[in-house]
């Protein structure tokens, strides 16, 4: 195995994670692409020792070597998770088509879980680009008759609608309309079957992660941090359950078991 190779592809992915950081800033502030990135309390213009992916938050002991404030830990974490997947996407892509593919759909999962994460929202432009670039993931099988474009739209349509019924009957209270429109996405990728045990596994996790929170604020005496009002981001749990079923670190077979016991 090489292993200096992987080093590479990892550290590829926290450069593109570097930028996906910019990217994700600037997209809520509104702020164009174009110019130097800054510190965000003191607006001073980042050097390349700030700029090193992971390093520079672990050198600099997540701080502005100028004013001293606080830099977000999303900043190592979008790196890190980037590499991660960079990497992953090499080690189970059989061709360099799929190897791109998968690298895209990595990207904009990253992008859109992270914008949910501290927005609650996901832009439009991204979940069109993930279904678009899901679909793309098919391409070979259809240009060799294995596969139909009717059935993949098909699986996208029918896990949308049924996500969309959940929002409408709710009034939008119990999902948000950005999650349907991602599910369409995520079923034009694994199908229905394996788009229903990816909503599944994600409300497993979003119930394991809703509580774990609001057991901490409970014991902090802050229990009313989260109510049935407040806002969970689902798209992450959605695209971290796809990805786990995607490279086959869970299986299909052992969670239909288990929603069979269950």
């Amino acid at each position: 195995m090489d292993y200096i190779l992987f080093f590479y592809v990892f550290a590829l992915g926290t450069v593109i994670g570097s930028f996906l950081n910019v990217v994700i800033y600037r997209a809520y502030s509104g702020r164009g692409l174009k110019g130097r990135s800054s510190c965000g309390s003191c607006s001073r213009t980042l050097g390349v020792v700030d700029l090193v992916p992971i390093f520079s938050y672990v050198f600099l002991k997540g701080r502005c070597r100028t004013c001293g404030s606080k830099i977000s830990k999303q900043y190592p974490l979008v790196e890190l998770a980037t590499g991660v997947l960079f990497l992953i996407s090499y080690l189970h892509a059989t061709d360099m088509y799929q190897l791109l593919a998968y690298i895209t759909l990595s990207i904009l999962g990253v992008l859109i879980s992270t914008y949910d994460m501290r927005h609650t929202v996901i832009p439009d432009a991204w979940n069109y680009a993930f279904a678009i670039a899901a679909f793309g993931l098919h391409v070979p099988a259809l240009v060799n008759g294995t596969e139909s474009a009717g059935d993949i739209l098909l699986a996208g349509a029918i896990m949308s609608g049924a996500l969309w019924a959940i929002w409408f009957l709710s009034d939008g209270r119990w999902i948000g309309f950005g999650d349907v429109k991602l599910v369409f996405g995520v079923g034009v990728l694994l199908g229905v079957f394996g788009a229903f045990m990816t909503l599944w596994l994600a409300c497993i996790m979003g119930s394991i992660v809703g509580g774990a929170m609001f057991a901490y604020q409970h014991l902090r005496g802050k229990s009313t941090f989260i109510s049935m009002q407040s806002e969970l981001a689902f798209g992450p749990f959605i695209l971290l359950s796809a990805a786990l079923i995607l490279f086959e670190y869970i299986s299909l077979t052992n969670l239909w078991n288990l929603l069979y016991i269950v």
